[in-house]
């Protein structure tokens, strides 16, 4: 099984100083119906705007899906809608 492109024993690429994380914590999630693009947006635009005064070692991937997942779907939509909008 490849995860991101990558073979099973190939290490997590490390994008900002962070290692990307596989998406197994996901599974059974809205977020593992998300396109990875959408899922990306909504990671900045927590990132800006839910995580701007958190510490940096706090603002991670999971960090930041733990607060999509609590926001749930219908917001999710809204916010990848408005930002594909450019709003």
């Amino acid at each position: 099984m490849t995860i991101l492109g990558l073979q099973d024993d190939a290490p997590l690429p490390v994008v900002d100083g962070v290692q990307l994380l596989d998406d197994a914590s996901h599974v059974g999630s809205f977020l593992a119906q998300l396109s990875w693009a959408d899922l990306q947006r909504l990671r900045a635009i927590v990132r800006r705007t839910h995580m701007r005064r958190y510490p940096r070692e706090f603002c991670t991937d999971r960090e930041a899906d733990r607060m999509i997942e609590a926001m749930g779907p219908r917001v999710a939509e809204i916010l990848v809608r408005r930002a594909v909008d450019g709003r």
